[in-house]
């Protein structure tokens, strides 16, 4: 069962006030996550991952597509009644913490919302969860370690038991040490409470780590889907195996619909790469490749 759908999801913005240029932060993507799955999704800075998470929470909505979420279509709101089974763990955890706020009011915040009783039991339990100690609840943002801030985030996202898990490069802001100890909590987490997730990030081993499956984005288009170790062992699209080897190639944002938006770095290119974006189309079992050297221009 599919517990999360993004349709042909396109959004584009306008520069500047009355007119202005279209700047697509996402271009025709579609994925799906099943009930109890995984799926990373990693590209460069600017290839529309946020974005895509974005518009999945219903923070922002797309200019083209549609959100499936637990059946329901989700593309122009998500209703509380489904807005409280979707937890979302940010890049920058300060950031979604009031700083004036301890802790332990930030954490209930969400059950206050929607006025879930037991509040102290509902605490207890997150926090052994999370392995979060009591006396931390006491202190404000500030006050506490980035790992210990990353857990008060998990904490208030899960609190409310939610089903889906959206983590937008979760640890990036954290050390080394730090970092592996998130991610081994939160894959624990989602074996405990049965949770499927949606798993950004910038790094490989992390995504492969976390993923299932991963997503490969470029310039705000889906370029490549599969296994996360059929991924790692047999990369198809020119610049998967590039990213794979840790090589930057500065082609994250785009600034155009048409086109492959890998076209003037790639070694393989053909005339029809420049006039028209392959489309992603499934080439293996559970492999989907966007590119003309795998699929005709039909």
């Amino acid at each position: 069962m599919k517990i999360l759908e993004g349709i042909s999801l396109t959004k584009v913005y306008r520069s500047g006030w009355i007119g202005g240029r279209k700047i697509p932060a996402l271009i025709d993507v579609t994925i799906s996550l099943e009930k109890g799955g995984s799926l990373s999704i990693i590209g460069e800075s600017g290839a529309g991952k946020t974005t895509l998470a974005k518009v999945l929470l219903g923070i922002t909505t797309p200019t083209k597509g549609r959100v499936i979420f637990n059946g329901k279509d989700v593309t122009r709101g998500i209703p509380r009644n489904l807005r409280r089974l979707i937890g979302y763990i940010p890049q920058h955890p300060e950031s979604a913490l009031d700083p004036r706020w301890k802790l332990y009011d930030s954490i209930i915040e969400s059950l206050r919302i929607h006025r879930i009783e037991k509040r102290r039991e509902q605490v207890k339990k997150i926090i052994e969860r999370v392995s979060l100690d009591e006396d931390v609840l006491q202190r404000r943002p500030h006050e506490v370690s980035g790992g210990e801030l990353q857990r008060a985030v998990i904490a208030s996202s899960l609190i409310i038991e939610p089903i889906l898990l959206i983590c937008d490069e979760p640890t990036s802001m954290l050390d080394a040490s730090t970092q592996a100890d998130i991610l081994r909590l939160i894959r624990s987490i989602k074996e405990d409470m049965n949770l499927s997730y949606l798993f950004i990030s910038h790094n490989v081993d992390v995504a492969s780590f976390m993923g299932d499956r991963i997503g490969v984005m470029l310039a705000g288009r889906l370029i490549e889907l599969a296994p996360s170790r059929e991924l790692l062992r047999n990369p198809l699209h020119p610049y998967t195996e590039v990213f794979i080897n840790r090589k930057s190639v500065g082609a994250g944002e785009s600034t155009k619909l048409r086109g492959c938006p890998f076209y003037d770095r790639c070694p393989h290119r053909m005339p029809i790469c420049k006039k028209k974006a392959p489309k992603l189309e499934k080439l293996g079992e559970g492999h989907y490749i966007a590119c003309y050297r795998y699929h005709s221009e039909d």
